[in-house]
């Protein structure tokens, strides 16, 4: 493996079996990354500054007949530093030295749950690197944090890689100094996450055009660099049961900048502030969400919608459908399932 034409790519790779044989492994490349796998040779690591893989044990570059790179049995998630696998999920709350709040996650509904959990990552990390098969959903209670603020970390607070759902009902908030959430290709949702604080250079930063969709979410994002600002990237915002409060009640967002734009000099936004609105499930109108709406909801489903039934409350699950799911997700609801 070796590259030629002078434009110093990034190596990556990603849950591969990779043996290479010859004299240069990997060489020109300005980085490697290793996503779900490792090098399986001994005291061999890649070294920027050579641009090749070094072996440590004589500081020489490795010219070893056989480089092999292997997947490691993993679930793509790793959180500050520390690779989730089988061997750690059930205690990752002590691997991360947390005395207060647990960290949980549970493979079987691909969830990572933080309680009361404050992640401070010391070194240049990232907090939450997410690049597992299908979506993660990080669901949080209580007062739950990520921060990237020690000096000299760079790192996002977040980085997906694949699809990221955001959902909980206590504050949630990622501090960094580098990009607070970034996402690399992979759409990201909010769901019943009604208080989230992003803070960085960057607040929720894409590439690779991903969605970002809210439902019935608060966001309070914050990006200082001005070329981005709080929220950017993105091909495109979707809200439902949320909007923006601020800097301007109800400011759209910009697919062609990809950025909420102030309307006074049309640069980024550095602030955001989504607020939820409405009241899922509330589909009689009478202001509360209770047993008489699934009984409504049920009706509609079945083709006897009831007198006053509100339409715009009864997606319970925003997939774009009022179906038998909405039935069972307000039921779930209302029984506090």
């Amino acid at each position: 493996m070796s590259e030629y034409s002078g434009t110093r790519p990034t190596l990556t790779i990603k849950r591969t079996h990779v043996t290479s044989q010859g004299y240069h492994h990997a060489l020109g490349f300005k980085s490697l990354s290793l996503r779900g796998c490792r090098i399986a040779n001994a005291d061999v690591v890649f070294d920027s500054s050579i641009l090749a893989f070094l072996n440590q044990s004589t500081g020489a570059e490795f010219t070893g007949p056989l480089l092999e790179i292997q997947p490691t049995p993993d679930y793509g998630l790793e959180i500050a530093g520390i690779l989730i696998d089988e061997s750690n999920k059930n205690r990752i709350t002590q691997a991360l030295g947390l005395t207060e709040g647990s960290v949980t996650f549970s493979p079987a509904s691909n969830t990572l749950t933080l309680t009361d959990a404050v992640i401070k990552v010391t070194d240049n990390v990232p907090g939450i690197v997410y690049d597992g098969d299908g979506e993660l959903t990080l669901s949080f209670s209580g007062n739950s944090q990520v921060r990237c603020t020690a000096s000299g970390n760079s790192k996002p607070g977040i980085i997906t890689y694949s699809p990221l759902a955001i959902t909980g009902d206590g504050w949630f908030e990622v501090d960094a100094n580098g990009i607070a959430l970034e996402s690399v290709g992979a759409d990201v949702t909010f769901r019943n996450a009604v208080n989230t604080g992003f803070f960085g250079s960057r607040g929720l930063f894409a590439s690779g055009d991903p969605a970002l969709s809210l439902y019935h979410s608060g966001v309070y994002a914050y990006g200082d660099n001005t070329d981005f600002g709080a929220i950017s990237g993105f091909k495109g915002v979707s809200m439902k049961y949320c909007m923006v409060v601020e800097p301007e009640e109800d400011i759209p967002y910009d697919w062609f900048f990809r950025s909420f734009m102030d309307s006074e000099d049309y640069r980024p936004c550095l602030e955001i502030n989504i607020m939820p609105t409405g009241m899922p499930g509330d589909v009689n109108g009478d202001g509360d969400v209770d047993i008489t709406d699934v009984v409504a909801i049920a009706n509609h489903v079945m083709g006897d919608t009831p007198p006053g039934f509100v339409l715009d409350n009864a997606d319970m699950n925003a997939d774009g459908d009022v179906d038998i799911t909405d039935v069972v997700a307000m039921a779930n609801s209302v029984m506090g399932v």
